[in-house]
């Protein structure tokens, strides 16, 4: 049967928050090193250098979904990994099109870069942070974020 979306309540010695966070840590850990220093490489080029970012997005792909895992919660280590996975092969797409795009590109390439490996960033981290969920309260509630884009500007708003 598939795993609740919510959490049962913590007890006295439970350790799922700590297995969540370490779960998620440890799936970003090694992408993120491997590719932060593909993208600090100065004598490799730009596609040696942007296939790191794709590395680390990579990583923060995975971090949430170890997460859950680690907390027995399947649907939301799909639903975390949806936006950070999406984002990842938007960037590889932006840097397949254009190689120059992230390091000598324009306003827009740059834009565009920053706004997808920040939703990679921010979502992976609401994933990790969600299958920790008990460390925050006696009784976890399912969370729920509503993304509001507009000309300008981005607002996050929800219950987590």
């Amino acid at each position: 049967a598939p795993a609740p979306a919510v959490l049962e309540p913590m007890t006295a010695g439970d350790t799922r928050a700590l297995s969540a966070f370490a779960a998620g840590a440890a799936a970003l850990a090694l992408p993120l090193a491997i590719g932060g220093v593909r993208m600090a490489s100065t004598s490799r080029g730009l596609p040696f250098k942007n296939t790191g970012w794709v590395i680390a997005g990579a990583g923060l792909t995975l971090a949430p979904i170890a997460s859950h895992l680690a907390v027995r919660s399947y649907d939301r280590a799909a639903l975390f990994a949806i936006v950070p996975a999406a984002a990842t092969i938007g960037v590889g797409a932006e840097v397949a099109i254009n190689p120059k795009a992230l390091y000598d590109g324009n306003t827009g390439s740059r834009t565009l870069f920053a706004f997808l490996f920040s939703g990679t960033v921010l979502v992976s981290a609401l994933g990790v942070l969600d299958a920790a969920h008990p460390l925050w309260g006696d009784a976890p509630t399912q969370a729920h974020a509503t993304l509001h884009l507009a000309p300008g500007r981005l607002t996050i708003e929800g219950a987590f």
